[in-house]
């Protein structure tokens, strides 16, 4: 029979005690640094806010100092009064326009990745080309396609609204996607002035990814009409490399452009890395960078 001695008995209690005093130690450090994330969350949101708010607070003072003025001086009264009424107006748009929430430009690119990753790991299973076409599915909608076959031919809408599209043409199958510039797309159409005239609309597209969806720091067009060709140069996007499956403002360019011109648009990269992009449409088959 053996024996134990205090010791024995006590030792294992003593570490079991230092143990758990370590967890409590741990979980009372994680709630602190929570509640620390949480102060800076809150803080970082409230300067913004405190920035939209002085923002409207001096648009407000230009306003009453404008409408000040155009009593003051009448020779200038409706330059004066024109300013003013412009004044309070902005005030009042920017105090209504002040997001709730704001989400850091980090969050929004590490959200996108796993999307990406998803799309690029469903070519790559697939055995699908690398060619991305943007095609106008009825009035309102468009579908991301992507051909199996190198000599591909664009199916039928009917066909586009399968994920997987398999017809009994092989040179139509692949696969149909939502775009994630389409919802962008419907948001851009109730501010955006309808035009006619296709380098103005690519203006107001490329000024709504900055402007209006926060997406790039800087996009610029150039339009080739005779070559049925726009070219986008995008700065600072805040939704990673543009060269990503489906990636959003490329993905928001390429739709708007679908829809506006209602045919096919495809995209090609001539230099992702300076965030160069090529929109297409039209017969391009004597282009030499062409599907065949």
């Amino acid at each position: 029979m053996s024996m134990h001695t205090p010791e024995d008995t006590v030792e294992p209690s003593r570490q079991s005690d230092d143990g758990g005093e370590s967890d409590r130690v741990s979980e009372a450090e994680l709630a602190v640094l929570r509640a620390e994330n949480d102060r800076l969350r809150e803080q970082f949101q409230q300067a913004k806010r405190t920035t939209y708010r002085r923002t409207a607070i001096a648009f407000v003072g230009i306003g009453l100092v404008s409408f000040g003025g155009a009593l003051l001086l009448p020779n200038v009264q409706t330059v004066l009064a024109a300013f003013g009424a412009t004044g309070i107006f902005a005030a009042v748009l920017t105090r209504f326009i002040t997001p709730e929430t704001f989400h850091a430009a980090s969050v929004t690119e590490r959200i996108f990745d796993a999307t990406a990753e998803n799309g690029a790991s469903i070519v790559t299973e697939l055995g699908l080309q690398e060619t991305r076409l943007y095609v106008p599915l009825g009035e309102r909608d468009t579908r991301l396609y992507v051909p199996a076959h190198r000599h591909y031919t664009i199916p039928d809408g009917q066909a586009l609204r399968s994920v997987f599209v398999v017809t009994g043409d092989e040179r139509e199958r692949g696969v149909s996607l939502h775009p994630t510039g389409g919802p962008l797309y419907e948001e851009f159409e109730t501010i955006a002035a309808e035009t006619a005239d296709l380098e103005q609309f690519t203006t107001q597209l490329g000024d709504a990814v900055v402007e209006q969806f926060g997406l790039a720091r800087r996009v610029e067009a150039t339009i080739r009409p005779a070559e049925n060709e726009a070219r986008f140069e995008i700065a600072g996007s805040t939704c990673g490399h543009v060269g990503a499956f489906d990636q959003p403002v490329v993905s928001l360019l390429a739709t708007g452009l679908t829809r506006h011109l209602e045919e096919p648009v495809r995209i090609e990269f001539p230099d992702a890395a300076d965030g160069i992009v090529r929109c297409v449409w039209g017969d391009t088959s004597d282009r030499p960078d062409a599907v065949d």
